[in-house]
């Protein structure tokens, strides 16, 4: 079932992500952009994405295993715990997701996608633009994609 995180469980979450960050980061990214990663999805940002958006859970035994943000017409923050990759649960929350944006009156949907989501975001029908390139320092970058969806 998916669900809005409460406040008391931000730190819960939090955990949750920076597991996923290095699981799935790590094999794809240099070590400053996955610090980046670490930075950009700090408590203080996850929390904050709950306070002006949605943010979304799924659980499973009282475990969070996949959430996923919305903050007027941009998605952020979509993990899935490694362990529960490939089973469906990142559509879930991209569909209530999308479905929370169509409710809101949003009309196009943006997202930045990382190397390993690109395959996933391009199955949800994701218009994916140019490479970017952000400089994280000690001559490594974080190379990523911005897609966008038009909702009906």
């Amino acid at each position: 079932m998916i669900r809005t995180i409460h406040k008391s469980e931000i730190s819960q979450l939090y955990e949750m992500i920076q597991e996923t960050i290095d699981a799935s980061y790590r094999v794809c990214y240099p070590s400053e952009a996955v610090q980046f990663f670490k930075n950009y999805h700090s408590i203080t940002n996850v929390d904050k994405r709950r306070r002006i958006g949605e943010l979304l859970i799924i659980e499973d035994q009282d475990e969070i295993v996949a959430t996923g943000s919305l903050v007027k017409n941009e998605i952020s923050g979509v993990f899935v715990l490694q362990s529960k990759q490939k089973m469906g649960l990142g559509r879930q929350i991209m569909l209530e997701l999308e479905a929370r944006a169509r409710k809101n009156g949003v009309s196009e949907i943006s997202l930045d996608i990382s190397l390993p989501a690109r395959k996933f975001y391009e199955a949800l029908n994701y218009q994916i633009s140019e490479l970017y390139k952000l400089d994280v320092g000690k001559g490594q970058s974080l190379d990523y994609w911005r897609g966008k969806k038009k909702l009906n």
